[in-house]
């Protein structure tokens, strides 16, 4: 019963963690690089400051889907290591 026990708990963590991983796959998938821009409503911009507009949005918005793909490596696959494997690498 106890192996048992342990199998279930060590499921359930993994479970977890696929799920977490499949969260930030969706994030990754669905991500929205172009910054929404209401061009009626805004005074026109030189090419300078429109481009700035969009290519500061665009860069923070990778370098938060980055992080989120590192981290199904660094955090969720070395927990599903950990935690199925009994190591602690």
């Amino acid at each position: 019963m106890k192996g048992i026990d342990e199998f279930k708990e060590t499921k359930g963590r993994v479970l977890q963690h696929a799920n977490n991983i499949e969260k930030k796959v969706q994030n990754i998938e669905n991500a929205i690089l172009v910054r929404p821009f209401d061009f009626s409503k805004q005074e026109i911009m030189g090419i300078t400051e429109f481009s700035e507009f969009f290519d500061s949005y665009r860069e923070k918005i990778i370098g938060e889907l980055v992080k989120d793909y590192q981290n199904i490596g660094d955090t969720y696959l070395r927990s599903i290591e950990e935690c199925t494997f009994k190591t602690n690498t």
